[in-house]
């Protein structure tokens, strides 16, 4: 049985963003048939399984799953290996944590254009894109963060965009909660991030579930 999400968290930071998914009606098994997660630590499994792995083993055979992950790498590393190759036979783009590490950087303007790339890549191969957020987890060094979110924002809402998960608000209220409350205990920030960066497990499968309710608007 699926853990529920005691929704207050995930949905009051994705309540803005539900209409600005892709105007398309697949539903989150298609979605999830074949998908290729590209991005950085998260998404590489670093320490537990990342959230898009765990959504799409509720759907399909971990055979169908391909990553594209580099930890601690920004895009400008990791994009170039996704091209039509690589999205052939895909059934979407997971990409969670593909721009976090282009947060730190003094000048967003390739990672904007990397974000511009991304979107266009999955429309030409006419799949969907998950695309989540970038949240604020190094203080005072992530400088570009608002000006990266703002532009992932801007395409998601664009027709044929993508699928928005609002990590940045988020970990926002958890930070401001102090935690999350899962099946009636109040699971603290350090069991969510243990080190400050990475997901644990429960933190992980939460967002999956958060996802899932994404895709299914």
């Amino acid at each position: 049985m699926r853990r529920a999400l005691n929704a207050k968290a995930f949905l009051f930071a994705l309540s803005s963003f539900i209409a600005a998914g892709p105007a398309r009606a697949e539903n989150v098994r298609a979605i999830m048939q074949a998908p290729l997660i590209v991005g950085a630590s998260v998404s590489a499994d670093y320490k537990t399984a990342s959230p898009g792995r765990r959504l799409a083993l509720r759907h399909t055979a971990a055979s169908n799953l391909e990553t594209i992950a580099r930890p601690g790498q920004n895009s400008k590393a990791i994009l170039p290996l996704v091209d039509a190759v690589a999205l052939r036979g895909r059934t979407s783009v997971i990409a969670l944590d593909l721009f976090f590490w282009d947060s730190v950087l003094s000048d967003a303007g390739r990672s904007v254009e990397n974000i511009k790339r991304l979107v266009q890549l999955s429309a030409d191969a006419k799949i969907p894109l998950v695309l989540g957020e970038v949240p604020e987890l190094i203080a005072g060094r992530q400088v570009s963060r608002k000006k990266l979110n703002a532009e992932i924002t801007r395409l998601c809402k664009a027709p044929h965009g993508c699928y928005l998960v609002p990590l940045s608000g988020l970990f926002e209220k958890i930070r401001a909660d102090g935690g999350l409350t899962i099946e009636g205990r109040l699971v603290p920030v350090a069991e969510l991030l243990p080190d400050g960066l990475h997901l644990s497990a429960v933190a992980a499968e939460y967002i999956a579930d958060g996802m899932s309710e994404i895709l299914e608007k």
